[in-house]
């Protein structure tokens, strides 16, 4: 797998150069897995920020793991009310909310 994610960067960071937003959230997400948060974060933000459901989640994911659990669940909350859109998603970020509220 990292030999597919080696390969793939570069070709995320040129559409996501390009302003397109799948590739912004496709590089955050490539760069949260491997670990790199502080790089990720601007990728998914700018994705969510268009309105990229998964962004949304990936970048609540993200900072829930790093403790920034308010500002997590704003980006929970605007994932779950995409389910018209994604509704894997929307089931997922609503499972993150009610584990955030108990």
């Amino acid at each position: 797998m990292v030999r597919d994610l080696d390969e793939a960067e570069p070709w995320l960071r040129k559409a996501a150069n390009a302003g397109h937003h799948g590739g912004e959230g496709n590089l955050g997400l490539l760069l949260k897995l491997r670990g790199d948060l502080d790089e990720a974060e601007p990728w998914l933000r700018k994705a969510a920020d268009a309105g990229r459901h998964e962004a949304e989640l990936n970048l609540g994911l993200l900072l829930d793991e790093q403790g920034r659990t308010e500002e997590a669940e704003q980006w929970y909350q605007r994932a779950a009310d995409a389910s018209h859109h994604n509704e894997e998603v929307a089931a997922r970020a609503e499972q993150k909310l009610r584990d955030l509220r108990q």
